[in-house]
């Protein structure tokens, strides 16, 4: 009887598990069908008499775990009937002794406690079961893919294409680009950028950070750590010279800063998809391995876009005007410093995607020596998977 119960016990526990992750087993599609019952039947007691079950298999971890366990029941009670059988009747009889004693014991329970410890015990198996199980199926992860076409002025200079992947509370940001004029004789520029961390309560908390690039015949890399929402690292190869007359960088002024591809795209957050101006209400730490300075960002307006490609952007565009604020990094008589400071040209156009609860750019303007550098999306794709 304990046998039985024990094979129809799993039987319960493989469907709870099966049903919510449909590909735990191979050679079986868990779905709610009349012949579902017998084919867990022939799983669970195949495994249990160690008889196995044809092509039925587990795949999920917990469903081999659980298949494991069965599989250790079964091989114990068959070796305690083989012992059984080979006993003598007088060393069978010892047996009887204490075996009595405990039945004794277990009579006294009325028969509704033992169902009750039954139930109870079910259940605990069971929404333990299905907590892990739960557990271990994070929210769906979300792909993000942004294009963005890049000029000066009226020369086209490339593009820049960034993938954005958030899965649960953990993201990752990648990005590609390539800038030339006139097909490299004037200027060639490609490079890759990647960032990851965690989104917390208080937004975005960086852990790493990467930007390797070839502009013309020179190449670098730079490398970024964080911790607890503060730089802990930063690597550059090939070794900068070190700045004469720049304000030092001190480390209470790398704390709680964020670096430009976090700044980028995950600080903008609202639920309010409609162009909520609130998202410009904001200053940004940032920290770029070289400058340390703030982003603060003021509402100018709100416009209306119209899509221009297939997977173009339509919707309301909330435009903030940026300060960029110096602090550390820098040389003081910098004419980039000097230029950016000064400026009040620069803007970023943030726009809603649908169901993320994020604002990310459409169109960053930010000025230069040789006119205005514009980043205007071209894409924008939103991925469930």
């Amino acid at each position: 009887m304990l046998y039985l119960t024990i094979g129809v016990t799993v039987v319960a526990l493989y469907t709870f598990l099966g049903l919510p992750v449909p590909d735990a087993f191979s050679g079986i599609s868990l779905k709610d069908t009349p012949t579902l019952g017998s084919t867990m039947i022939f799983f669970s007691f195949g495994t249990l008499t160690t008889a196995g079950a044809g092509d039925l298999a587990p795949l999920h971890p917990l469903a081999r775990s659980l298949t494991n366990i069965e599989a250790m029941i079964g091989l114990r009670a068959k070796d305690g009937f083989r012992l059984a059988a080979r006993m003598s009747k007088s060393d069978q009889a010892h047996l009887v002794v204490p075996a009595s004693c405990l039945l004794r014991r277990f009579n006294r329970m009325s028969a509704g406690r033992y169902c009750w410890l039954v139930i109870a015990g079910f259940v605990f198996v069971t929404c333990s079961l299905l907590r892990v199980v739960f557990a271990e199926e994070t929210p769906a992860a979300m792909r993000i893919i942004s294009v963005y076409r890049i000029d000066l002025g009226d020369f086209n200079l490339g593009d820049f294409r960034f993938i954005t992947l958030l899965k649960g509370t953990e993201y990752q940001i990648r990005g590609e680009g390539h800038f030339s004029l006139l097909g490299g004789l004037i200027y060639n520029w490609r490079g890759v950028t990647t960032s990851s961390g965690k989104l917390t309560n208080l937004g975005p908390e960086p852990v790493a950070y990467a930007l390797s690039y070839v502009d013309g015949g020179e190449s670098a890399q730079l490398r970024m750590s964080f911790d607890g929402g503060a730089v802990t690292q930063v690597s550059m190869l090939p070794k900068r010279q070190v700045k004469t007359h720049a304000i030092p960088v001190t480390k209470e002024q790398l704390a709680g800063v964020l670096d430009p591809l976090t700044a980028l795209f995950l600080r903008a957050r609202s639920d309010d998809s409609d162009g909520d101006s609130k998202v410009c209400d904001q200053t940004i730490p940032v920290f770029d391995g070289d400058w340390r300075f703030d982003l603060v960002l003021s509402t100018k307006r709100r416009v209306k876009l119209q899509k221009q490609t297939p997977t173009g952007y339509s919707g309301y565009a909330v435009i903030c005007g940026v300060k960029f604020i110096p602090i550390a990094g820098y040389r003081p008589d910098d004419p980039d410093i000097k230029l950016m400071s000064q400026s009040n040209a620069i803007e970023v156009w943030l726009v809603s995607l649908p169901g993320t609860g994020m604002y990310a750019p459409y169109r960053i303007v930010l000025p230069t020596d040789a006119g205005s550098v514009s980043a205007t999306s071209t894409s924008f794709q939103v991925r469930k998977r």
